[in-house]
């Protein structure tokens, strides 16, 4: 794909003062994500549409046309503190601060929260609530679904990796994964692996995406893989804000270091870059701690 960059920065410069004006430059902020830090399009794609969500707040709190300041962009992190959590905040804040960063404005970055890294992990599926969820789904021949939870819960894979597995994958057992300019290699377990092929064959799948979307030959996307999720663990007693993707890597970390107690094993698995985004899956939920300080008998 060919990306044309037709007001790049540096080169007549629009002056970012208004709403409007920052809107203007929204395309070219995706485009040079994707060139200037070979951000993939879909990353690239929530940088800039979380940039307009604060665009979006400014206008709708300031419906005239007013200069941008630093004092707006306080007002909206106190507008995502009050509903949003955390991590969701940081996101947005960060997101906001890569579009002033790229246009030199430096005095409208915000700080992002500070958060304990012991934090709890609630919401996120057992290892017997996910053999429950993956007989559920096997047993109401839902296939694709059944195997597509099967990989998540046994490999670790973040769900745009997932989708772009291939019966070329499946065979082989691995697959190499890209992910933000870096490379891994993700084993896909025997048992896994069969799980795909008698997928592929049941489907007709005779090469290429295994996880195809509906009327497309491209792969799922993460909302029709969140909405199927939740369909199915809505037919069954699971909590539902414990059934989304993301969910089944945390399990599978936690179990992983559970069973083998290898955090650089497990970093290079997960693909993570540093030791301390691991380090997160420690954490236990705030049942578990309950039960700890229960146990002490104090």
């Amino acid at each position: 794909m060919e990306i044309k960059i037709t007001n790049p920065w540096g080169e007549n410069p629009i002056e970012l003062e208004t709403t409007a004006n920052c809107r203007t430059l929204l395309t070219e902020f995706k485009l040079r994500l994707m060139i200037r830090c070979e951000l993939c399009e879909t990353t690239a794609e929530k940088y800039m549409r979380d940039t307009k969500k604060f665009l979006d707040y400014t206008d709708q709190m300031n419906p005239m046309e007013t200069k941008l300041t630093k004092e707006q962009m306080i007002d909206y992190k106190h507008y995502l503190m009050k509903t949003y959590n955390i991590s969701t905040v940081n996101s947005y804040i960060f997101s906001v601060n890569k579009f002033w960063k790229m246009n030199n404005r430096e005095e409208m970055l915000l700080k992002t929260l500070r958060t304990q890294s012991n934090e709890s992990y609630d919401n996120v599926i057992s290892v017997l609530e996910y053999k429950m969820f993956c007989k559920f789904l096997n047993a109401s021949n839902n296939q694709k679904y059944y195997a597509f939870v099967r990989l998540l819960g046994s490999s670790g894979l973040r769900v745009g990796e997932a989708v772009k597995i291939t019966l070329e994958d499946a065979e082989a057992g691995k697959m190499t994964v890209r992910h933000k300019g870096k490379t891994r290699e993700v084993i896909i377990t025997r048992e896994v692996s069969t799980i795909l092929c008698n997928y592929c064959w049941n489907q007709r799948i005779t090469t290429g995406c295994i996880f195809k979307a509906r009327n497309s030959n491209g792969p799922c996307t993460k909302a029709g893989v969140w909405k199927g999720l939740k369909m199915a663990a809505s037919n069954t007693e699971i909590p539902p804000e414990r059934v989304y993707p993301h969910s089944f890597r945390h399990m599978f970390s936690k179990e992983y270091l559970l069973k083998h107690n290898d955090l650089m094993e497990l970093s290079d698995i997960l693909g993570h870059s540093s030791l301390n985004t691991t380090r997160r899956y420690l954490s236990s939920s705030t049942e578990e701690k309950r039960k700890r300080l229960e146990d002490l008998g104090l």
